[in-house]
């Protein structure tokens, strides 16, 4: 009896002193888990976007590690400056960039240039070389070297330093974009920028002659700006303005909106009109959740009523005849069209067949310019920003201007499945970009290269925030195993 009641003890103080060490050793994975996630949750992340398109409060709770570029950034005694800046530099860029004081663009561009570069020095940033930088700057290097074989002996040397002043713009973006929050501080200097444009419009015109254009369906700008490229402003401010909207709850940005939307309607743009329509259809279809059926066939009704009213009051209202005039192109009768959409329907014919000729490397800088004045005589750009570069470039240039946006609506509808809501409003913006390019040389356009320096700089802002999740992840699934391991 004594020996059983020995050997029961003994059992008892091993299987205890297994506990205890079981014990001992969870504890010790428990705690240099926690030790780790303190450090990782130090600070809350500047990418503090929801996570959930319909709630703000529940994934604001979440903290995760900054960046460490992110941090320099915001410590550093210049970005105030700079983000100063850049917001001055959009309200300038409406009013004078066709005028005779864009001598101001260019100095507010010299300004930021220089204090970003200052900043990377003085802050100890850390460069961030991706595809899509890598790309851009090839396309530069590859229509340099097109100056070789081109037949052009007008411009070329004028658009090359155009060129390099856009790829310098694309550079110095990318390299001020660091945080979810530095891209709102753009969107909405694009924003505000665009509405005071739209304020100093109705002033210069008198407020008489805004509406009486409205009426009548004349188009104004012209003396201001590009009309097209008014529409460009207005379509995408408008498409902002929903974002903030309808995802950041940031309902007081809709006292904008009549104030852009006149604007659109007053400066005639068909095409501005388009991609009002294809922003606001896209920001509200993904807004829509389980509805979405239901508001593509209301969008399509409306369409149809839309195109009806247009074809009803075409002899009353220039906007409307210019509308009808764009379907009329579109079906391809031609006899009904005006002339514009009719001589840019040839441009692109011409422009394809002469993009067969050169298909891989193309004609060099400025080849459809000269083919088309050997034929016509005057030189003018084919209306097209995709035959531009087929042209010019052949396949080889197109692959590497446009493959920096197939990075990143790849990692657009990535982020989207995670439910990260300002990928809606920059898939938006790409895609009216795109179609914009089917009806505009947008090849020397500040605007192309700086929104293409936000959707890169956001597909890095994601791939970073996803690998701290990653880390955070990997140390919870550790401790899990560690429980059964051990």
């Amino acid at each position: 009896m004594d020996n059983c009641k020995y050997f029961r003890t003994k059992t008892n103080r091993k299987s205890e002193m297994k506990k205890n060490t079981e014990s001992d050793n969870n504890q010790a994975v428990h705690g240099k888990y926690f030790a780790q996630k303190k450090q990782i949750k130090t600070k809350r992340s500047v990418f503090s976007e929801n996570t959930s398109y319909e709630s703000s409060n529940t994934a604001s709770e979440y903290v995760i590690a900054e960046a460490s570029n992110a941090e320099k950034v915001r410590n550093s005694v210049l970005t105030p400056i700079l983000h100063l800046l850049i917001g001055i530099y959009f309200l300038i860029l409406h009013i004078f960039e066709y005028s005779q004081y864009v001598v101001l663009t260019q100095v507010m561009f010299a300004l930021i240039f220089g204090l970003t570069v200052l900043n990377i020095f003085v802050s100890g940033i850390k460069l961030r070389i991706r595809v899509p930088d890598i790309l851009v700057l090839l396309f530069y290097l590859y229509t340099t070297l097109s100056i070789c074989w081109t037949e052009s002996d007008v411009g070329v040397q004028d658009y090359f330093v155009r060129l390099t002043l856009l790829i310098s713009l694309y550079y110095v973006f990318r390299f001020n974009i660091y945080s979810a929050s530095d891209i709102r501080m753009i969107l909405k200097s694009v924003m505000i920028g665009t509405v005071v444009f739209c304020l100093y419009m109705i002033i210069y015109y008198s407020p008489s002659v805004i509406f009486s254009s409205l009426i009548s369906g004349g188009r104004l700008g012209s003396e201001i700006n590009q009309k097209n490229s008014i529409g460009i402003y207005c379509s995408v401010t408008n498409t902002v303005i929903l974002y903030f909207a309808l995802y950041e709850k940031k309902t007081k940005y809709l006292f904008m909106f009549p104030v852009t939307l006149l604007i659109q309607f007053v400066c005639g743009s068909r095409k501005g009109f388009v991609l009002f329509f294809v922003g606001m259809f896209m920001i509200l279809f993904f807004r829509s959740g389980r509805k979405k059926a239901l508001f593509i066939v209301v969008t399509a009704v409306t369409a149809i009523v839309f195109v009806n009213i247009c074809y009803a009051y075409e002899s009353s209202n220039i906007f409307f005849r210019r509308m009808t005039q764009l379907f009329s192109v579109l079906f391809s009768d031609e006899s009904a069209g005006d002339n514009s959409a009719i001589v840019r329907k040839r441009m692109m014919e011409y422009g394809w067949e002469l993009f067969l000729k050169k298909p891989v490397f193309g004609g060099g800088t400025l080849a459809f310019e000269y083919q088309y004045s050997l034929l016509y005589g005057a030189r003018r750009p084919p209306h097209t920003t995709y035959l531009q570069i087929l042209v010019a470039y052949g396949a080889v240039g197109f692959s590497l201007f446009y493959g920096s946006f197939v990075y990143a609506l790849k990692n657009f509808f990535t982020a989207m499945r995670n439910r990260k809501k300002m990928a809606v409003v920059l898939l938006t913006l790409a895609f009216i970009f795109l179609i914009n390019d089917f009806g505009a040389n947008m090849l020397t356009s500040k605007y192309m290269y700086i929104f293409l320096a936000i959707f890169v700089s956001y597909c890095d802002i994601v791939k970073e925030n996803e690998s701290e999740l990653e880390t955070e992840d990997n140390m919870k699934i550790g401790y899990k195993r560690s429980k059964y391991i051990i």
